[in-house]
């Protein structure tokens, strides 16, 4: 996953401690310079659009805010914010491709090896939508 090209998700972040205006996540940040020229850099730049945001370097509570802007959420859960789950750039992009899919009617697989973390990225991502999970063995 770390290592291959993705979609890039672009959203609009808003006001708070973010700043605001739009952000762009990918699995590779290098490989987004690599596809724009110096003159789009500049105009992305122009109306705000942060192409060099640190998402490696962000709290949980940050992430958190992230996925409730982007999924327009009311809130997010205290059970949700004590949980131990750790938040990376990986699988929020994963968590965000998920929920996009779900809500586009497109189907969702989800492949890895064996406790990967398969399952527990799609409790988590329950419990973040407030969402029942149901599990059935095959």
């Amino acid at each position: 996953w770390e290592y291959s090209k993705h979609p890039v998700v672009m959203f609009n972040q808003g006001s708070g401690s973010q700043g605001s205006g739009v952000k762009i996540l990918t699995s590779a940040q290098m490989s987004l310079a690599e596809h724009l020229d110096g003159a789009t850099r500049i105009k992305l730049k122009a109306n705000k659009v942060e192409l060099d945001f640190e998402w490696d370097f962000m709290t949980k509570e940050e992430y958190l805010n992230v996925l409730k802007t982007v999924f327009g959420l009311p809130e997010i859960s205290q059970e949700v914010r004590e949980s131990s789950y750790v938040i990376t750039r990986y699988n929020m992009m994963k968590m965000i491709s998920i929920e996009f899919r779900i809500r586009y009617g497109i189907p969702v697989l989800i492949m890895g090896a064996t406790g990967c973390g398969k399952t527990a990225l799609v409790n988590f991502l329950c419990k973040v939508m407030n969402a029942d999970l149901f599990a059935l063995p095959l």
